[in-house]
């Protein structure tokens, strides 16, 4: 699961940011069963089946930089952050999406324009693994 937010410059209007990601889309060229949503405003998530991690980074980092050398007709150039994680057995969507979502946020907070991979940033020491305890929830 990738995870991603478009950086464009703030004054940008809702129907020109709209249009700016539809062209990124096009950018990641999906294989026939991956999936891509539009999520929030400059954000969208893709849904990606891949061998192994080192596959999906390729994927993504290809995605990312040719996103960033491409002048897109009504806003020019653009970057995305990126960051994912591997949909792990047992795993809510909620828990997929957190994970990605961390990693997105950090390489946003490192400099933007970059991506960063859950499982590496917890190997690296720069993010800790939640401990998971239970399954039950108490309110």
């Amino acid at each position: 699961m990738l995870k991603t937010e478009v950086a464009m410059a703030a004054e940008r209007g809702s129907d020109e940011g709209r249009w700016t990601l539809d062209s990124a889309r096009e950018l990641y060229d999906l294989p026939f069963n991956d999936l891509l949503y539009r999520f929030g405003g400059e954000e969208f998530v893709v849904l990606m089946r891949c061998e192994d991690e080192p596959d999906a980074a390729h994927a993504f980092e290809r995605f990312r930089h040719n996103t960033a050398h491409y002048a897109f007709p009504q806003v020019g150039r653009i970057t995305v952050s990126i960051g994912f994680t591997q949909i792990r057995g047992g795993d809510s969507p909620a828990a997929a999406f957190e994970r990605a979502d961390k990693a997105v946020y950090h390489a946003k907070g490192a400099g933007r324009n970059q991506l960063q991979s859950y499982a590496a940033l917890v190997a690296q020491g720069t993010m800790v693994e939640p401990s998971h305890l239970s399954d039950v929830e108490l309110f």
